[in-house]
């Protein structure tokens, strides 16, 4: 129940465009005009509270994952936007594309080429642009059963490298995530065995940007 009330009010406040190139810019907007009532309890030391807390900019349809929850739980303030680029912004600096294993996310924008599109897009942008591997409880922390039989489909990219067709029929994921890294070098692969290992992990790197 408490995920539940937390996603929704999440939602509620949503609905806010990025359209600051500069995200630490577009949060203090946001700080600065946000209204807090003081008849529910909540007055300027609350308000306060939450202005200590270290942000992070969370793409509105990130909000029905574990993530978001766990992330407020250990001690940052949610800004749920809608973002055109990235599903996490850590900082001006730094941004972080979620891929989830179970849902088949990972595996999906692989086959139809919408995760290198995705990358390009946080590399023209960010200048440390990471892509994070998620799996759970229920997956094993393990490529080796995520097997794509045709990653050609959809990926023009691969034709960059001089790979021929019967060369990628045979190929996996971890083909596809090395092709990424040769031609994107600045991208950083996060792997992660579960939401609130992810949670754990942008703290980290939070501290250390």
């Amino acid at each position: 129940r408490e995920n539940s009330s937390f996603v929704t009010l999440l939602n509620d406040r949503s609905s806010l465009p990025l359209l600051d190139d500069n995200p630490d810019s577009r949060i203090k907007k946001i700080i600065y005009q946000r209204n807090i009532s003081t008849r529910v309890g909540r007055g300027i030391g609350y308000a306060a509270s939450l202005n200590n807390r270290p942000m992070i900019i969370v793409d509105k349809r990130e909000v029905n994952s574990p993530v978001p929850t766990k992330l407020y739980h250990v001690g940052f303030w949610i800004v749920p936007i809608l973002l055109e680029k990235g599903d996490y912004v850590l900082s001006n600096s730094l941004v972080v594309e979620r891929k989830c294993v179970e849902t088949g996310d990972l595996l999906n924008s692989m086959r139809t080429g919408r995760l290198e599109n995705q990358i390009r897009n946080l590399c023209s942008t960010y200048s440390r642009p990471m892509l994070l591997i998620e799996f759970s409880e229920g997956v094993d922390f393990s490529l080796e059963s995520a097997e794509i039989n045709r990653l050609q489909h959809n990926i023009n990219w691969v034709n960059d490298f001089g790979s021929n067709k019967s060369e990628i029929n045979k190929s996996n994921v971890k083909f596809g995530l090395a092709l990424l890294c040769m031609k994107y070098p600045r991208l950083t692969i996060l792997w992660s065995k579960s939401p609130e290992y992810t949670s754990k992990l942008f703290q980290k790197l939070r501290e250390e940007n």
